[in-house]
């Protein structure tokens, strides 16, 4: 077995053991035994989303947006994990790391017009949802920029 195999063994392991704490209801242990992983070098998105997933059930956010960034470095290409990372900023009150995350998703295929409307549709149905109906989600700067950029604005 190489070096390779054998960290990748070892962090699947860690996830293992940090699921099995978590279904015994051992949730102290369970963020402990996760703040042991390193991720970094392991370039499945999938693994990191597992990580996500797992993070999230932890209540450890900050951790889970760092999976998630992993995840869109290894896997570019997956919308699905831009929203979500979206999603998980908008949720921590930062909406310009959220329209970031469009922003990025829209300047790789800039001529699929449904990221824009996505986009759009989504930061309106939390701007609703959150009661924030004196503000308009163009007010947040990034978002605002975007627009202006693809001339939606």
């Amino acid at each position: 077995m190489g070096i390779r195999a054998a960290v990748m063994s070892r962090e699947e392991q860690l996830l293992n053991r940090v699921k099995e704490e978590l279904q015994k209801a051992q949730v102290e242990q369970a963020r402990s035994l996760a703040g042991k992983r390193d991720t970094k070098s392991n370039k499945d998105a999938g693994f990191h989303l597992r990580w996500a997933d797992l993070l999230e059930e932890l209540g450890l956010f900050d951790e889970v947006i760092v999976e998630l960034n992993l995840a869109i470095r290894d896997k570019p290409e997956d919308p699905d994990t831009y929203r979500r990372l979206s999603e998980l900023y908008l949720d921590s009150g930062n909406p310009d790391r959220a329209a970031r995350c469009w922003w990025l998703l829209i300047k790789r295929e800039p001529a699929k017009a449904t990221y824009y409307k996505e986009m759009i549709e989504y930061f309106e149905q939390t701007r609703i949802s959150k009661g924030l109906r004196g503000h308009t989600p163009l007010r947040y700067s990034f978002l605002s920029k975007i627009l202006q950029r693809f001339k939606i604005l």
